[in-house]
């Protein structure tokens, strides 16, 4: 997952491995805000698929799911409660502008 999020990141999608990957990038909420003022959209909506308050527990949870088959019996609890750690390090606000999964709506 490591490499996979480095690979990901930033805003130039041109390289050829992308052609290989599916449409789950990497985005900030100002990349679509910026987006939708770039192409004169009316309206952007920006929905949370998980709980800001434990986006990175939820995360893992899906990822293990969707990759594995497995539940939470996956990981040990010194690894969740590292992945809790990272839920409670970061500020409400920081929170709510995190978008760790997401469903964006441009209207025009």
């Amino acid at each position: 997952m490591i490499n996979d999020y480095k690979i990901r990141k930033g805003r130039k999608k041109s390289n050829d491995q992308f052609k290989q990957m599916d449409d789950k990038w990497l985005f900030t909420r100002s990349y679509f805000n910026e987006l939708s003022i770039k192409y004169n959209f009316s309206k952007i909506e920006i929905n949370d698929i998980h709980n800001p308050i434990s986006a990175f527990e939820n995360q893992t949870k899906r990822n293990l799911k969707c990759g594995l088959n497995r539940n939470t019996d996956a990981l040990p609890e010194w690894a969740w409660n590292i992945i809790r750690k990272y839920d409670q390090a970061f500020s409400d606000d920081m929170k709510q502008d995190l978008l760790i999964e997401g469903c964006i709506i441009f209207k025009k």
